[in-house]
């Protein structure tokens, strides 16, 4: 046996059940949204490359009926700008839901701005007066998660891993010198 003691690493404390819930409430809704950013892109890609074609006949008496129309100037650049927001939110809670599971000390404070993202984008959609039903479930899943997210359990799991890193960043490290001795005496 040498003489050397081995230095314990400090073990992780288990991560609580709302903070997995947490993430994979995140990564569910970044799926979803990639799903109908993809169905949009694929909605606009369709009207490019059949740009006349023929309703099933049952649609077209029921667009016949109610005289409803489409109008292709307003409903691409809407779908095209809504698909491309979507897209960009999806990747961003993507990536932020392993982070909340890895409880990172800043995965907290970005899953609740890309949650407050999403409510200003569906509630932008709601007041130009889309009343789709998926507009309403994305609202109330992301009223959930940041329930979810303020939870006390997970809350202070986050406080408690940043508190813990600013801490590391203020106290000076042992291979650092210290910059008050190393200074000349004429400076003190």
């Amino acid at each position: 046996m040498s003489g050397k003691k081995t230095e314990a690493h400090p073990t992780k404390p288990p991560r609580p059940w709302a903070v997995t819930l947490s993430g994979l409430l995140i990564l569910a809704q970044g799926v979803s949204l990639f799903v109908l950013s993809a169905i949009g892109f694929a909605t606009l890609l369709g009207l490019r490359y059949w740009p006349r074609l023929p309703l099933p006949p049952a649609l077209a008496r029921d667009v016949s009926r109610f005289q409803l129309t489409l109008d292709l100037n307003t409903f691409v650049p809407a779908v095209l700008f809504g698909a491309t927001l979507g897209l960009m939110l999806a990747l961003c809670l993507l990536l932020n839901g392993p982070r909340i599971l890895q409880r990172k000390p800043q995965a907290w404070i970005e899953a609740m701005l890309f949650q407050g993202l999403g409510l200003m984008l569906m509630l932008s959609l709601y007041l130009s007066g889309r009343r789709d039903g998926w507009i309403f479930l994305w609202m109330f899943s992301s009223l959930l998660i940041v329930l979810q997210l303020n939870r006390a359990e997970v809350t202070e799991t986050f406080k408690w891993r940043l508190a813990r890193r600013q801490a590391r960043a203020h106290t000076p490290s042992e291979a650092a010198p210290n910059l008050a001795e190393a200074e000349p005496e004429s400076l003190r």
